[in-house]
């Protein structure tokens, strides 16, 4: 489930849902009848085969998403069931669809079945989809990383990024994506980690990687969605902005790690004296390709062992969080496999009998960079 905090914060909202009759997502049954509401992350209206429309929700809740399929819709009910509303659910049998969990009703069993509300700030903690990883957690491994950074020039850099309140309290809870992975409060900021820690393993074991570069590169191969993206605090709802649309987060990345650039030369006059040109074409060439292909968005392809490990980190983290997501929303049971569209693959979950024991993370023994702090060389 993607709770954030602790275990005690994770089993209180539990508890508190228990309380409410809020079902999770993650805990739906198949052929279960079942009474709960969720939020509508995304509606939209399609055709069906048969020439009639259908209307398509993405319901979510802190745990995961499912699909709902309403037959014979139209326009009108498009409007009334939109994104950012809270839909109630009752007495509504869970289906499947490939293997999947879903819902699927006739638009005339609406009114007895759903009802569409605006939200109310006690649905929060049951609605918005969190990252499962702690925050602080997350934060403190990035810091750390940085500090491992030993060019001084590049350390710098980063570091000063990361020291702005201003950036932080949104970098800290932005999502990664509108849907396809990470797409959930902070869910960048778990991205990014997942990304840099990746790379960090790739450059302790191959030859020709430049360490420090590559871990700037992770840090900022994504900064561009803080403004591709809004982003609602309050009912979780994710959008590509105007800015996203018209330029893409990898050009928005690129005018951004320039900004950074040029305010560390402004504040630091023996910065601007030691920091090598050839690092900025590199950053920016590894932000601009980190996609790796053109028809992936990418303007430009990988042309540097750092950039080509960087691409390879940031699409399996991408790719492992679907998977995570799947594992986590128990749709499929153990020894059971599905076919995941977004995915275009099998996805076969092992049967173990509970042999793996997860360890506690050792805490990091090392100081915090406090909020406002700048270490120069």
């Amino acid at each position: 489930m993607y709770h954030s905090g602790n275990r005690q914060q994770r089993e209180g909202v539990g508890e508190m849902a228990e309380t409410a009759g809020k079902v999770f997502i993650s805990d739906l049954q198949e052929g279960s009848i079942l009474s709960s509401w969720f939020m509508i992350a995304e509606s939209s209206l399609k055709p069906s085969q048969n020439g009639s429309d259908y209307l398509e929700l993405r319901l979510t809740d802190s745990s995961g998403d499912i699909v709902m399929r309403i037959w014979n819709a139209n326009a009108s009910l498009a409007d009334e069931l939109r994104s950012g509303q809270v839909i109630e659910v009752s007495e509504l049998r869970v289906d499947s669809y490939r293997g999947k969990k879903q819902f699927s009703l006739d638009a005339s069993a609406v009114q007895r079945h759903l009802r569409a509300r605006p939200p109310a700030d006690s649905d929060m903690p049951f609605l918005v989809p969190v990252a499962s990883r702690d925050l602080d957690s997350l934060v403190r491994v990035l810091r750390s990383e940085i500090r491992a950074v030993k060019d001084p020039s590049i350390r710098y850099l980063l570091s000063s990024m990361i020291s702005d309140d201003e950036f932080m309290s949104r970098f800290s809870i932005w999502p990664a994506a509108v849907r396809h992975h990470h797409a959930y409060r902070s869910g960048l900021l778990e991205h990014t980690v997942g990304v840099v820690t990746a790379c960090r393993s790739a450059a302790k074991f191959y030859t020709g990687v430049h360490g420090d570069l590559l871990i700037a590169g992770a840090v900022l191969h994504d900064i561009g969605k803080l403004e591709a993206y809004d982003y609602d605090k309050a009912t979780g709802a994710i959008r590509i902005s105007k800015k996203g649309v018209l330029t893409d987060h990898i050009i928005i990345g690129v005018d951004m790690f320039r900004r950074v650039l040029d305010a560390c030369v402004a504040r630091s006059p023996k910065f601007a004296r030691t920091w090598q040109s050839e690092y900025t074409i590199h950053l920016e060439h590894m932000i601009l390709s980190h996609h790796g292909q053109l028809e992936w968005g990418s303007p430009v392809e990988p042309a540097t062992i750092e950039a080509h490990v960087l691409h390879i980190a940031d699409l399996m983290d991408s790719r492992v969080n679907k998977l995570e997501r799947y594992l986590q929303s128990r749709s499929i049971a153990p020894g059971e496999h599905i076919f995941a569209d977004d995915l275009r693959a099998n996805i076969y979950v092992g049967d173990f009998g509970g042999s793996q024991v997860e360890e506690e993370a050792a805490p990091d023994a090392e100081p915090e960079l406090v909020s406002g702090e700048t270490p120069l060389f």
